[in-house]
């Protein structure tokens, strides 16, 4: 089995493109990570997520569902 396999995929939708970034160097530097999807928005990644699986997604929570006004 290679390393590649032994490691957890991650996918990252994010919209902040400077957080977006850091994630992505930090995921792949973690021993056992590989972020191998990254999307800038959740309409973006629902079809490409279907289709490769990754074991974990990571998501930001929109600033609106914070809001309780907003709902």
């Amino acid at each position: 089995m290679t390393d590649e396999k032994k490691k957890i995929s991650v996918a990252l939708v994010e919209d902040d493109d400077e957080i977006r970034s850091m994630l992505e160097i930090l995921i792949d530097r973690s021993p056992g990570f590989s972020c191998r999807l990254v999307f800038n928005n959740c309409e973006d990644a629902m079809e490409p997520l279907k289709k490769h699986l990754p074991d974990v997604v990571l998501m930001d929570e929109p600033a609106s569902a914070l809001d309780p006004k907003s709902t």
